[in-house]
């Protein structure tokens, strides 16, 4: 299903929660190793589109606004660099 995600009954494409509390609590879930930086922001979604409970699964996105967690001025300065947006620091 080549650039058609998501799709219907599948668990592909790019996910987006309606709440950064939410974000952080599907983090907590994931239970992932402690890698440092995380980032989290706001995104615009487009394409095929599909809307859940708690946000979105899309086929295309791009930040808006990122909020880095444990982050270092390296970090940010990349992110800008590479997305032309906004970047905060939660340190």
């Amino acid at each position: 299903m080549r650039g058609s995600a998501p799709a219907a009954g599948h668990r592909c494409g790019i996910y987006a929660v309606r709440t950064r509390e939410l974000a952080e609590r599907l983090l907590a879930d994931l239970r992932l190793p402690a890698p440092r930086p995380v980032v989290v922001g706001r995104v615009s979604l487009w394409g095929r589109v599909f809307e859940n409970t708690h946000g979105w699964r899309a086929q295309f996105a791009y930040p808006y606004e990122l909020l880095v967690l444990g982050g270092d001025d390296g970090t940010m300065r990349e992110l800008r660099d590479a997305y032309a947006v906004d970047v905060l620091s939660l340190s």
